[in-house]
């Protein structure tokens, strides 16, 4: 069997392949434009800038009008309605971005998931299955539509709140400097901090633990309302995997961003086809070679190799290793500089 998920479905795809319980399982992973957002937060002490994530829960319960952690404590929220609990927890709310707040995520429990996660992979502790991971072109434009970013001063300003351990070494890495260029930089963040580093981690470190991996880059732009304002946004790939694209003189418009609706062409229908050829062999054996498929080569490290998702179809190297850089350093300094 294969798991696959894109976007929080990725990092459960992500967390699932460290959980001990699931060892037999599943026999090959898929996991799109991983985002794993609070999956290192411990349960009970705070580490790696979380606090801990039983005082999420003691203030949910307060909100509840719960006190304390003793058995009626736990027996009231167990009885507390999921809509309750819900509008609990959303009234102190974190930003994904952040580590504040009320964040929905797995943790650190020492069983389901029994250490750090990225010491775990690094340590090849997870479940060395198969996997095909990758990530879009821009990410990170539809999560910042709501960012008040609008020139290079705002933009070093949310660097130097959010990041102030890195905050030098980002303002020099993106570049904010030009007229309309804050939005491409803060896209560019999010791109690189929240799915380039870790889809890229999880792609090392399970070609290091000896099971074969595959990374994708999919920088088709769709021909949608949204593909025109974001580009190769994330989720844009969705569609291309399972084979839902529809015309518009076909379908109208539709109420949500997400729903497939564009101009779509015949290469459209031919780089769904390719995907979904890859997704199914995949599923099937483990490769998602076969014939009549470009050839996709293998990642290693050390070459760096990945395969081009767009009108052509080809290889590359060296995706987004800059900023999987910052990533990492991001990671190691929240870790004490391990």
């Amino acid at each position: 069997m294969t798991i696959f998920g894109e976007s929080a479905g990725g990092g459960a795809v992500m967390s699932v392949m460290l959980v001990p319980q699931a060892e037999g399982l599943f026999h090959g992973a898929i996991a799109q434009s991983n985002w794993i957002n609070g999956w290192d937060r411990p349960l009970a002490e705070a580490a790696r800038g979380w606090e801990a994530a039983e005082s999420q829960g003691l203030r949910v319960a307060a909100a509840l009008g719960i006190a304390g952690n003793t058995d009626e404590a736990l027996a009231a929220m167990r009885a507390a309605s999921a809509a309750d609990v819900l509008a609990a927890s959303n009234a102190d709310a974190g930003s994904p971005f952040m580590r504040t707040g009320n964040v929905w995520a797995p943790n650190v429990d020492g069983w389901v998931i029994p250490d750090d996660p990225l010491a775990m992979y690094r340590a090849g502790r997870q479940h060395a299955v198969p996997l095909i991971t990758g990530l879009n072109g821009n990410e990170g434009s539809l999560m910042t539509r709501g960012m008040d970013i609008p020139d290079a001063a705002a933009f070093e300003d949310y660097v130097r709140s959010v990041y102030p351990e890195l905050a030098d070494e980002m303002v020099a890495h993106y570049d904010a400097s030009s007229p309309g260029a804050a939005k491409a930089a803060i896209d560019k963040v999010i791109h690189d901090l929240f799915f380039a580093g870790p889809v890229r981690a999880h792609a090392e470190s399970q070609a290091a633990a000896g099971a074969q991996t595959w990374l994708y880059h999919f920088t088709h732009v769709p021909p949608t309302p949204w593909g025109a304002d974001l580009g190769s946004h994330h989720a844009a790939e969705l569609v291309y995997v399972f084979g839902t694209l529809t015309r518009r003189e076909e379908g109208g418009e539709r109420p949500l961003g997400l729903t497939p609706v564009g101009d779509y062409t015949d290469t459209d229908t031919a780089l769904s086809a390719t995907m979904r050829g890859y997704w199914v062999q995949f599923a099937a054996t483990g490769n998602p070679n076969r014939g009549g498929l470009p050839p996709w080569p293998v990642f290693d490290p050390e070459t760096d190799r990945h395969l081009e998702l767009s009108s052509a179809i080809r290889p590359g190297t060296g995706v987004d290793t800059g900023g999987a850089a910052l990533w990492e350093a991001l990671e190691a300094n929240r870790r004490g500089g391990q």
